[in-house]
């Protein structure tokens, strides 16, 4: 029981010493734009918007959640390509607006494990701060790269599934740098 207790604090605090170096930072540097074609995807109940590379397909999926004055579903965007599932990015609305930091230490501190490295950098169209957990490959799955960022009164949970796919990377890094919460 002392030791859930104690994680929890140690993640809690771990997760603010992040926020107030990325906050104390200089503004990140102009992003330059891929030559490659690509496109906006807009999740269709949420209302958020990101830039997903030609060729990608994508799936919207909703669900309802029990959030206190939401009235939102849950949604859930798939990108694949050849087959193959990509990037996945979970949005649920944020009507608190807590951010990334309120998801991270109320509902998803359980990413964290002790093979896994967690990373804060700016991120989105606004350039939010956002949590980058990334978690090696393992016997049993891919190594994958984990963002958590809120824009707009939503949290997005965007997850890169296959760091070895370079058209997965590329789609993650695409995504996360272009995500933005509804206007």
């Amino acid at each position: 029981m002392r030791y859930g207790v104690r994680m929890r604090a140690c993640v809690r605090s771990l997760i603010f010493l992040a926020l107030a170096a990325l906050l104390m930072a200089a503004a990140p540097a102009e992003r330059t734009a891929a030559k490659a074609p690509k496109r906006q995807v807009v999740a269709p109940a949420l209302g958020a918007r990101l830039v997903v590379p030609d060729g990608v397909l994508t799936r919207s999926t909703t669900a309802p959640i029990s959030l206190p004055h939401s009235g939102v579903s849950a949604e859930d965007l798939y990108l694949t390509q050849g087959g193959d599932l990509l990037v996945t990015v979970n949005m649920w609305p944020d009507p608190l607006r807590l951010g990334a930091a309120g998801a991270m230490t109320r509902a998803l501190a359980w990413l964290l494990d002790r093979d896994s490295r967690l990373e804060v950098r700016t991120a989105g169209r606004r350039a939010v701060p956002a949590f980058l957990l990334v978690q090696p490959r393992s016997p049993q799955s891919y190594g994958r790269r984990i963002a958590l960022l809120g824009s707009g009164g939503v949290v997005a949970r965007i997850t890169c599934e296959n760091t070895s796919d370079v058209r997965a990377v590329a789609a993650f890094e695409l995504a996360m740098s272009t995500f933005d919460g509804p206007p």
